[in-house]
């Protein structure tokens, strides 16, 4: 998968640079895009950083910015998004847990030039993200001619949202493909609703009055306020065209 990802980054690059070779002599540009990814594994094995664990808190894989080439203010966006499933098969509950999150961000920033090859921009930015967390099991327990089975379902809704500021410092390689970091503060507000419904069956072959069945439900839902500051580790491999 590793030398998949590389080959993908190295063609992407490759298509930006004959491309961006043949609009050299355009010097009108009216607007500038910038097409980023998160790049740290890319980096890591590029320059062999096995013993480097640095916990990446970025969430944002994609980013993308237009700006305009004469005022310098321009818009900018982020995106992320991660799937977790796991299952306990040596369990006699058979568990099975599946999370999606999506992250988003959008805001208005300006550009600034720090000599020939140096950049940065600042910017405000709303920021959102959501997560599903759903949790089944399902027990089954048999004495002939009695059977009792529970199935539960958990599930956990978070949606975050919030403002702050966003820092950014880029570095130029080459005329169209940059290295970049940043740090943004952000003051969010985090809304976490739960549930958990309990269906429990009785069944009696033997005596059918008194087979049973019960359905039970719980819920949950707190919000809370915090003040996160994400420091420059990540570092975003951009396209400027």
């Amino acid at each position: 998968m590793n030398k998949i990802f590389l080959c993908c980054i190295f063609s992407a690059l490759f298509i930006a640079t004959t491309s961006a070779s043949a609009q050299q002599a355009d010097t009108t540009k009216i607007l500038h895009h910038y097409v980023g990814i998160q790049a740290n594994q890319l980096l890591k094995q590029l320059i062999n950083l096995n013993n480097t664990n640095t916990l990446i808190s970025n969430p944002y894989l994609l980013t993308y910015s237009l700006y305009s080439a004469r005022c310098h203010w321009g818009i900018e966006t982020g995106f992320g998004y991660n799937y977790q499933r796991s299952k306990d098969k040596l369990s006699t509950a058979d568990q099975e847990s599946k999370i999606n999150e999506t992250f988003y961000r959008f805001g208005i920033a300006r550009e600034f030039g720090m000599g020939k090859r140096w950049m940065a921009s600042a910017g405000i930015d709303y920021i959102g993200s959501y997560q599903l967390d759903k949790t089944f099991s399902f027990t089954v327990t048999e004495f002939i001619p009695q059977k009792d089975s529970t199935a539960s379902v958990s599930t956990t809704i978070t949606k975050v949202k919030g403002e702050g500021v966003q820092l950014r410092l880029a570095y130029a390689l080459s005329s169209h493909i940059m290295l970049s970091t940043e740090a943004t503060f952000y003051f969010t507000t985090t809304n976490k609703k739960s549930n958990v419904l309990v269906s429990d069956t009785f069944t009696n072959t033997s005596f059918p009055d008194q087979n049973f069945y019960t359905l039970s439900s719980s819920n949950t839902e707190t919000e809370e306020s915090a003040f996160n500051i994400t420091v420059p580790v990540a570092i975003f491999l951009t396209i400027k065209f």
